[in-house]
């Protein structure tokens, strides 16, 4: 798992086995290696946060505050939580996006605010960072460096799929994909405009769902189509991706089966009750039952 994992990075993961043991705890989760993070100034992590405008304090303060300390001897011999094995798994997957061929500080960081449900990721977001600025944070502080990203990448917050503007990419792009721009990402863009509806998240979360990951899921697939399709690797012909008037056609059947004005949540479950969306395929892996929406908004009606 270590291989690819530069000095600082290491060093990171050191300091998180210690921080553990400071809460006598026989294990290392998300929030021993946010603490880990916050040890060392002088990396692109502790750079990151800088440039966010976040002091490596202030976070120490945040996490010591809902840590809990554990009753486990001290031990050299400490694994890792599910929650932060998946930290490492999604910092792999950042550094992908990068191109790098390493696992610095940096993709700890940003695979740590896409976890999102563990402490350190809710301590994060409680502080206001997200994940598209702190992607544009690294790549900034990384220039600075002199180690920039190899490609450019740009924050799906700030424009998820912009279009080129040279000659030559638009030439190796085509006209043709252009103008099916709307066609293959219509549906999944109003994916993320539903999940930017405080009203859609809350369902969410009562209904179970983890809006950070289905968020992240969604963004990431996306940006992965957009990068094939430049790159020639994808058929439009086999893009399946729905159609706006399908999903808001069973909107508004279920606004009506409420006896409510349709908005954003009715939407939502047309979306998933349509099926070929990103947002639709996420929650069909992660086995949802739609019914469980329905009764959140029965009972909004009855309230």
């Amino acid at each position: 798992m270590w291989q690819r994992f530069c000095d600082q990075a290491r060093k990171v993961v050191f300091y998180a086995q210690e921080e553990a043991q400071r809460f006598r705890e026989g294990y290392v989760s998300t929030e021993h290696l946010l603490l880990g993070l916050c040890r060392d100034e002088s990396t692109t992590a502790a750079k990151t946060l800088d440039l966010l405008g976040i002091n490596l304090v202030r976070i120490r303060t945040e996490v010591e505050k809902v840590v809990s300390h554990g009753k486990s001897p001290p031990s050299q011999d400490m694994t890792l939580t599910p929650r932060a094995k998946r930290v490492v798994d999604l910092a792999y997957d950042e550094a992908r996006n990068f191109d790098d061929n390493f696992i610095g500080t940096e993709h700890l960081l940003l695979g740590l605010i896409s976890e999102g449900d563990g402490l350190a990721g809710r301590a994060l977001a409680k502080l206001g960072v997200t994940l598209g600025p702190a992607r544009n944070a690294v790549c900034k502080v990384r220039e600075v460096e002199g180690n920039p990203v190899p490609s450019p990448r740009v924050s799906v917050a700030e424009n998820p799929f912009p279009w080129p503007e040279s000659e030559a990419l638009e030439d190796a792009v085509g006209q043709r994909l252009k103008a099916y721009r709307e066609q293959i990402y219509g549906v999944d863009l109003l994916a993320l405009v539903l999940l930017a509806d405080e009203g859609v998240l809350e369902m969410l979360r009562t209904a179970g769902v983890s809006t950070n990951k289905l968020a992240t899921f969604v963004e990431g697939k996306l940006l992965e189509r957009a990068a094939l399709l430049a790159q020639g690797q994808q058929d439009l012909s086999a893009l399946k991706t729905g159609t706006l008037f399908k999903v808001i056609e069973l909107g508004q059947v279920e606004a009506r089966s409420s006896g409510m004005p349709m908005d954003s949540k009715h939407v939502l479950i047309g979306m998933i009750e349509e099926g070929q969306s990103v947002l639709a395929a996420y929650l069909d892996g992660e086995k949802f039952d739609i019914r469980s929406l329905r009764s959140l908004l029965k009972a909004s009606r009855e309230q």
